[in-house]
Parts: C-alpha cells; sequence; structure tokens
C-alpha cells in the first residue's frame, strides 16, 4: 500500500493560497512604487533648475538631481549584474543576447527604480531610526548650475492716489 495521497492536502493548499496572496501584494506595491518613481522622474525634469513647491512637499534641484542620479546608477548596476549572470550561466554560440534591447530596458527599469525611490525609501527609514550616517546633500553645489532667478524691473512705476485721480480731471 503506498502512502502517498492522490489528493491535494488541505494545508497544502492553505500555504499555497497564502503564497499566492502574498505574490500579488508584491507585485501590487512593485507597481505603485513604479508609478511613483516615473511621477517624480516626470516632476524632476521641471524641478532641475528651480524648485517646485506642492503644498507641504518641496522639490529642490539638488534632491531631483540626487534622485535621478540614484536612478541612474542603479539601472546600470542592474545592467552589469544581468551581463554578469549571462557571464556565469553561460552564452550559446549561436546566441546573441545584444542584438535586441528589450531585455535591456527591462532590467534597467527595475534597476532605476529600486536605485532611486528604492534608497529614498531606504534614507527615510534610517531617518526615522535615528542614523547619523546618511550622505547629506550639498544644496549650494547644485544650486550654482542652477538658473538665476530674473527679478523684473519695471521703471516709471509709482502707486496711484485719490489725489492722482482729480489732478487728471
Amino acid at each position: 500500500m503506498s502512502s502517498r495521497k492522490s489528493e491535494d492536502d488541505p494545508i497544502t493548499r492553505f500555504f499555497m493560497m497564502i503564497a499566492i496572496v502574498i505574490g500579488y501584494i508584491v507585485m501590487f506595491l512593485l507597481f505603485v512604487a513604479a508609478v511613483v518613481t516615473f511621477v517624480i522622474t516626470v516632476l524632476a525634469i521641471f524641478a532641475w533648475h528651480r524648485p517646485i513647491i506642492m503644498g507641504p512637499i518641496t522639490l529642490t534641484p539638488s534632491f531631483v538631481r540626487a534622485f535621478v542620479k540614484r536612478g541612474l546608477a542603479g539601472a546600470g548596476m542592474m545592467i552589469a549584474l544581468f551581463l554578469f549572470l549571462l557571464l556565469c550561466v553561460g552564452i550559446e554560440a549561436g546566441e546573441n543576447p545584444f542584438t535586441d534591447w528589450r531585455p535591456w530596458v527591462i532590467v534597467a527599469l527595475p534597476g532605476y527604480m529600486l536605485g532611486s525611490t528604492g534608497m529614498e525609501i531606504l534614507f527615510y527609514v534610517l531617518r526615522r531610526w535615528g542614523q547619523k550616517h546618511l550622505p547629506q546633500v550639498d544644496d549650494t553645489e547644485d544650486d550654482k548650475h542652477a538658473l538665476p532667478s530674473i527679478t523684473p524691473v519695471i521703471t516709471g512705476f509709482s502707486y496711484a492716489s485719490w489725489m492722482d485721480e482729480d489732478a487728471r480731471r
């Protein structure tokens, strides 16, 4: 007599359902992180030279430049990791993974997301826990490359008074 059950065990089904639910939660959180990364990157384009103030949030040029630089570094590191794994696995003689650009984009986008948004989340958590060893962004270094603010010069302007109204009549 065999001890193998032909039917699925209810405990196995339960743990499989838990794993599926956790997988969907992780996919949803990664989607939200991708949308947040995309929105901040688009806002970074507009805040590259001048700060953007949106309610309590201020995007300074130094912040958005550091955000984009970390994202590009993350994308580069992910591509380097992918190349290293290709070399470890071995490439068949007839295959050339460098002819198609799509796998590189699929690899670079999560790297950008991890490098930019992932590092911001990590810095936030470390600040909340009171770590003092975080990289500080020097605002003066990036602000000297920013466009100068232009103050309009208006000549020959003075505020009117009631006496001017009577003098004009």
